[in-house]
C-alpha cells in the first residue's frame, strides 16, 4: 500500500494534491490506508509525506535556480507563501532565503 501511494505521491504533489486524492488510490477506507502508510513509513503519515516532498523539491529548487521563493512555492504545488516559509522553517531550521543564501555561500 505504501509502494503505491508513494508512487502517486512523488508523481504529483507539485498539483494541489490532497490526501482525499491520495486515499482514493487504494480500495480501502480511509483510516486503513492512513493506519498502514504510517507503519510501513516508520511513523510518517501521507500529509507528512506530501509535505516532506514537496519540501525538499522546495529546497532543491531554492539552491539550483533563481526563481523567486513565490514561483517555486507555485511549482512545489503550494500557494500560502507563510504557510510554506513556516512549514519549510521547522523542516529545515532556516527560512527559505536563509537556505538559498547558504548554499549560494556553499558553491562559491
Amino acid at each position: 500500500i505504501a509502494n503505491r501511494i508513494v508512487q502517486f505521491i512523488d508523481k504529483n504533489f507539485d498539483q494541489s494534491i490532497t490526501t482525499a486524492q491520495v486515499f482514493s488510490q487504494v480500495p480501502l477506507s480511509r483510516r486503513s490506508v492512513e493506519i498502514r502508510f504510517k507503519k510501513e513509513m516508520d511513523g510518517v503519515t501521507v500529509y507528512s509525506y506530501i509535505m516532506l516532498s514537496r519540501m525538499h523539491r522546495f529546497a532543491d529548487l531554492l539552491s539550483t535556480t533563481d526563481y523567486s521563493i513565490m514561483e517555486i512555492s507555485e511549482m512545489c504545488g503550494t500557494l500560502n507563501y507563510s504557510n510554506v516559509s513556516r512549514i519549510f522553517k521547522k523542516t529545515y531550521g532556516c527560512s527559505p532565503s536563509e537556505y538559498r543564501a547558504l548554499k549560494k555561500a556553499e558553491k562559491a
